[in-house]
């Protein structure tokens, strides 16, 4: 039976002390905690990067060569 290394799901994370007084807030203003949050923050930049991408690979007009 193959052995399988099980990865940490725990990340941690430096921040700033102004940006992490800012999370705090936000998360709080949300109800949310500040690990909701930041992976809410992440999801949203990553859905963002994937749309930009995909938009401007089909705006690529090729190149006769």
């Amino acid at each position: 039976m193959k052995t399988e290394t099980k990865k940490s799901n725990s990340f941690p994370l430096r921040l700033p002390r102004t940006m992490r007084q800012e999370v705090d807030k936000l998360a709080d203003s949300d109800g949310i905690s500040v690990n909701h949050f930041i992976s809410l923050a992440l999801a949203e930049k990553i859905s963002r990067l994937e749309r930009y991408f995909q938009t401007s690979e089909a705006s690529v007009t090729p190149v006769d060569e």
